[in-house]
């Protein structure tokens, strides 16, 4: 009996081993399959995505006589920046106008033209910083006046610095704020955000560093300005811009949130962090001053044409101490009150720009001393925006030429 059990012990051993093996490579060759339909999606939708960014190359159209670096920028920005669906509008000196699209539309919906709607995103700022110019010149607003002055109802500050923000600091990024140490309140969407709707907030907040100490890029500073001009003109920001800018006559238009019916459809392939859900959480209303404007880029190139070339606003202006921490042959350092500002030697011209970013929104606009404009916007994230690709580009094959 004892070698019976043992042999009988040992056969349903060696059956539960046989099984295990079995579910080991049934388990095992169920992961291969899923690794072979994974790869291969990948690979069908890598091929279809350079199918499509064909198509996108080879719809790209301008206006005669366009320079021919237009057309082959636009063939840099769907090659290696992988946007398709593009508009840039360049207008000289000679007050000449000249325009490129391209599209990735394959069966012609939602196909771009030169009329069609793209979101500025932070290209809206430019209109805000004037506009405090703009009241500036008016005397209605003094840049060396500390912010708080028109809100004389704020008080009993947790940070005393906050009391030292000057207008011209939130005008130049140097207010003290800073979204890689704090939270930015458009992207916080656990809750409302307090710029505009809840200036009181500022009494309550820490700053990250003491104001005009260093250029920091942070929305908070823009839609502060926005809160101001409300203050001083009685009016809502969406009220005075279209009425002050004639925004209507050049069809820009302030975004809701929901696409409009003549706005581009964007393409989340390089968003990796915000998909579409998300774009839909955020408050545009809250964002009005900051990057809540759309058009085309031939609207927005014509109008800060009109608005530059009837001014004499010195929309190029920086103050001393921001001057002396800029390198000017760095992209990311010298920030004026409107415009970023760039200039590879002294003996070469300068370049002005602001670029924007929202989502699968991409814009860019380069000013230069002759108050040539430029406006390029992009249905997909700008993977290289940190790179200065566009910016570059534009540098090496306008400004200094």
């Amino acid at each position: 009996m004892g070698g019976k059990a043992w042999i009988f012990c040992k056969s349903k051993k060696m059956a539960k081993n046989l099984l295990s093996k079995k579910l080991l490579f049934l388990v095992l060759f169920i992961l291969f399959l899923y690794l072979v339909i994974f790869f291969a999606k990948i690979g069908e939708r890598t091929l279809a995505r350079m199918v499509v960014s064909k198509i996108a190359e080879n719809s790209i159209r301008c206006d005669t006589l366009t320079p021919n670096w237009m057309p082959m920028l636009l063939k840099e920005i769907i090659q290696k920046d992988d946007i398709l669906t593009n508009q840039i509008v360049y207008i000289d000196s000679q007050r000449n106008k000249y325009s490129c699209i391209s599209s990735s539309s394959i069966f012609k919906v939602k196909n771009t033209n030169y009329d069609t709607r793209f979101r500025y995103a932070s290209l809206t700022k430019v209109l805000t910083h004037y506009a405090i110019l703009d009241l500036a010149k008016q005397k209605k607003i003094n840049l060396e006046e500390n912010f708080i002055k028109y809100f004389p109802e704020l008080h009993d500050f947790k940070d005393q610095r906050i009391k030292k923000i000057k207008v011209i600091d939130l005008l130049q990024h140097r207010a003290g704020f800073d979204f890689k140490q704090s939270q930015d309140p458009f992207f916080d969407f656990k809750k409302k955000p307090w710029c505009p709707y809840n200036i009181h907030y500022l009494t309550k907040i820490k700053l990250d560093y003491d104001p005009d100490k260093q250029y920091q890029y942070d929305n908070r500073n823009t839609c502060l300005l926005g809160a101001l001009i409300e203050r001083i003109t009685g009016k809502s920001l969406r009220e005075y811009f279209i009425s002050q800018y004639d925004l209507n006559t050049y069809n820009v238009k302030f975004s809701e949130g929901n696409s409009f019916v003549d706005e581009v459809k964007y393409d989340y392939i390089n968003s990796y962090f915000i998909d579409e859900k998300m774009i839909k959480k955020i408050d545009f209303y809250a964002l009005s001053a900051v990057g809540g404007l759309t058009g085309s880029a031939q609207n927005l190139a014509q109008l800060l044409h009109t608005i530059f070339t009837n001014s004499d606003l010195d929309v190029f202006a920086i103050s001393e101490k921001a001057a002396t921490q800029c390198q000017l042959n760095n992209f990311k350092t010298c920030n004026g009150v409107v415009f970023r500002s760039y200039q590879k030697s002294e003996d070469l011209p300068k370049m002005y720009y602001r670029i924007g970013s929202l989502g699968p929104a991409s814009s860019l606009l380069a000013v230069t001393e002759k108050k040539e404009i430029i406006v390029w916007v992009g249905n997909g994230f700008n993977r290289r925006i940190e790179q200065h690709f566009i910016d570059q580009y534009l540098y090496e094959h306008v400004i200094r030429e």
